[in-house]
């Protein structure tokens, strides 16, 4: 199992990164108001397909595809791990 340390207070796994990031993803599009992950990958032209396996935590998304998902939230990447440390 190969582990990322954040700090010296909060390490993950490779699985625990992606769980903890379709949570908040998910919280977002709530947050944000779209019922669904369709109607968002939808909205901005992304691949439903792609969107949908982000939500479940089954995608390991490029930096530059987070970049885009948060500028579509309109989130900056700060903000969206920023309480990464409280989970």
């Amino acid at each position: 199992m190969i582990t990322m340390y954040i700090d010296e207070e909060l390490s993950l796994t490779k699985e625990e990164l992606l769980g903890w990031m379709s949570k908040k993803f998910n919280r977002l599009l709530k947050e944000k108001g779209y019922g669904s992950t369709n109607k968002f990958a939808d909205a901005f032209d992304f691949p439903r397909a792609q969107i949908y396996a982000f939500s479940m935590g089954s995608l390991n998304i490029t930096a530059w595809s987070l970049f885009k998902i948060c500028e579509a939230l309109e989130v900056t990447l700060e903000v969206f791990f920023e309480d990464l440390h409280k989970s």
